[in-house]
């Protein structure tokens, strides 16, 4: 319990200096042909850790929300160019959240969300637990 807390405590103390680090990163650019690339670098990295840390029905909602944001802020700023006043865009954009909606939501009743194919302790029965503690 103390170790978990530490660790709860790091990642709260640490979130905030990374942001502010990206926010100095943005306001202060160091390579003018980039003026967001450190900052961007910085997102996608971790982006990319928490990702990894995603398996079943969780990687599936993180894949769909991700998608329905990065479509959002397309069409936002296709308002600029008038893309975002193109109905085949938002029928598409509409047919890919549901699909990617059902898709969450199938892996979600299919499985526990722990990433283990198969796995039933969600129904009463805990193949992760180990010895006679019964937890994992």
């Amino acid at each position: 319990m103390r170790e978990l807390t530490k660790s709860m405590l790091s990642f709260s103390w640490a979130m905030p200096l990374f942001g502010m680090k990206q926010m100095m990163s943005m306001a202060m650019p160091q390579d003018a042909s980039r003026p967001w690339g450190h900052a961007e670098d910085g997102f996608d990295a971790l982006t990319g850790v928490a990702q990894r840390h995603l398996d079943g029905a969780w990687a599936s909602a993180w894949k769909t929300g991700d998608q329905l944001q990065r479509q959002m802020v397309d069409l936002m700023f296709g308002v600029f160019s008038g893309d975002a006043w193109n109905p085949n865009r938002w029928l598409q954009m509409t047919s890919d959240m549901m699909q990617g909606g059902v898709g969450a939501v199938r892996q979600a009743a299919s499985d526990c969300g722990c990433g283990t194919p198969g796995c039933t302790h969600s129904r009463g029965t805990d193949p992760h637990a180990s010895g006679t503690s019964g937890g994992r």
